[in-house]
């Protein structure tokens, strides 16, 4: 079977594929319509025929998870190229492009990408689909085909779905047509979609909390969440954190930092992107998942363990560790110096703990020491841990959404 006929079958099956789709969608009452959708709310959604949570589960293609249009691959590579189009002639140029990281990965896990089997057979598709583009440009022709592939008919419509609680919509089909579209300067365009669904960081966020609800528990800029409550927006808390060790010079002495109970890593990407070397962990692994998906977090940089577990078989002691959140939840009903958690925290920190406690009407209540309570905790931990200095560094406000006022907690820094 020649390369084209045997490409043919394999667009027709993936065809046959979607019908089927459309066809128990409508059984089920789900609507198939047109549509006219903005490209800047598309993300680019499967790949290879697989969706995406099955794909990215599959290959850690993280990047692909809620990726709008305009941020993919596909128009990337097109942007790229249009700049200088003797990009096309360096080899070593196109095997970094993301587009050839993309197709290299398919590659690995499906056999072929558009009937590109080898390094060579990519970097011919690359420039099919740039030359592609071009004659559309241009007005020869508006079908999308490349290097012998069939990509679809001309007139043919964009496949999609609509994005439950956003408004978003996920590619099915169509993705070098949606790029070159986006490419051509056109934004609103006629689409078939079919059916709801819920987007795959929608579903980790809402496996990560305990309510299922429609709830961050840190802020993530993706746009399939944007809009979505937040519980904490850390940015105050990171204020508080930065300006201490800012202040006195403090922060030079600073390398390693360890995040207990990280939640989906927000604060580990906010300290890495200064320039630390940090890491967190959580004991829920859709956090894991959301991290990489929401800051790119690598494999390393988050890890999934319960945090008295993982601090009692820790040797290694950090420079500075966060412990945001966790005293209330292991000790508010407890007496602080009673309280194994603290000790441990003790003994991994290297220089400087940085914690949280309660808000005052929680803390005071289990205190009894109403409106005195920063002096009793920063006294307890003196009393019953290592540290020479407990300095209060002010209280948070960042309670947000329905959670106003909920998290007005008090940091505190233990300096060795």
């Amino acid at each position: 079977m020649s390369t084209l006929l045997r490409n043919k079958v394999r667009r027709s099956f993936s065809k046959l594929k979607l019908h089927a789709q459309f066809a128990c969608l409508a059984l089920s009452g789900n609507p198939v319509y047109t549509s006219e959708v903005n490209l800047e709310e598309v993300l680019i959604g499967e790949q290879c025929g697989t969706p995406l949570e099955k794909w990215v589960e599959r290959t850690h293609e993280w990047d692909r998870a809620s990726c709008l249009l305009a941020d993919s691959p596909y128009v990337i590579f097109l942007q790229t190229i249009t700049e200088d189009e003797n990009r096309l002639r360096d080899d070593g140029f196109l095997e970094a492009q993301p587009y050839y990281q993309m197709a290299r990965i398919a590659v690995e896990f499906t056999g072929s990408y558009f009937g590109a089997r080898t390094p060579e057979g990519i970097k011919r598709q690359m420039h099919a689909f740039y030359e592609n583009y071009l004659s559309i440009r241009e007005g020869r022709h508006s079908a999308v085909h490349m290097d012998n592939y069939q990509h679809s008919a001309e007139g043919e419509l964009l496949l999609m779905s609509k994005i439950k609680d956003s408004t978003c919509y996920e590619l099915s089909d169509g993705h070098h047509r949606a790029a070159i579209n986006y490419m051509l300067g056109k934004r609103k365009i006629t689409v078939q979609v079919f059916g709801q669904k819920t987007s795959y960081l929608q579903r980790l966020v809402r496996q990560s909390n305990e309510a299922n609800k429609r709830e961050l528990d840190q802020p993530v800029e993706n746009r399939d969440v944007r809009g979505w409550a937040v519980r904490q927006r850390c940015s105050e808390q990171l204020e508080l954190i930065c300006d201490f060790l800012d202040g006195q010079d403090r922060g030079r002495s600073i390398q390693t930092v360890l995040d207990v109970s990280c939640g989906y890593g927000w604060f580990v990407d906010q300290l890495q992107s200064r320039g630390l070397d940090a890491e967190g962990i959580t004991p829920v692994a859709a956090h894991l998942k959301i991290g990489r998906i929401a800051y790119g977090l690598t494999d390393d940089a988050i890890r999934c363990q319960e945090a008295t577990t993982a601090l009692q078989h820790s040797n290694k002691k950090q420079d500075l560790v966060l412990s945001l959140n966790d005293l209330p939840r292991y000790a508010l009903k407890e007496r602080p110096e009673d309280n194994e958690f603290l000790r441990q925290l003790d003994g991994i920190t290297g220089r400087i703990l940085i914690l949280d406690y309660g808000h005052e009407a929680a803390a005071c209540s289990h205190s009894s020491l109403p409106g005195k309570y920063v002096e009793y905790i920063r006294t307890c931990i003196l009393q019953h841990t290592t540290f020479k200095q407990v300095v209060p560094l002010g209280r948070d406000n960042d309670g947000h959404d329905a959670h106003e006022g909920q998290f007005q907690r008090t940091l505190f820094a233990c300096i060795r």
